[in-house]
């Protein structure tokens, strides 16, 4: 796995991204990015329903599009909510995203 620095700027913010999913857990999903990089979709953040039910993600070998919400640790955390998806492409920024009212 490669190693994530503070001024890697591969992994900005808002950054669409593409990458396989590696594994499954109760939590979420973890996706193999480029370079050897490991990404993480929270479970609230694999789509804009919620709760989502597990025999819904991405199965492992999946190819998953999301948006870069930053770098916690050594891991790129990920959003796949297809309306933050959309927002992200339409406006370049996540700046102003409101979340959909289906997941108060």
């Amino acid at each position: 796995m490669t190693r994530l620095t503070p001024n890697d700027t591969r992994w900005l913010r808002d950054a669409i991204v593409r990458g396989t999913v590696s594994s499954r857990f109760p939590w979420g999903v973890t996706v193999e990015l480029d370079y050897g990089v490991r990404g993480f979709i929270d479970r609230d953040d694999l789509s804009d329903q919620h709760p989502v039910p597990e025999s819904e993600w991405p199965s492992v070998g999946a190819e998953v599009e999301a948006v870069v919400f930053g770098v916690r640790g050594q891991k790129v955390a990920l959003c796949r909510r297809p309306s933050y998806i959309d927002y992200v492409k339409a406006t370049g920024s996540s700046e102003g995203y409101v979340t959909p009212k289906n997941r108060e």
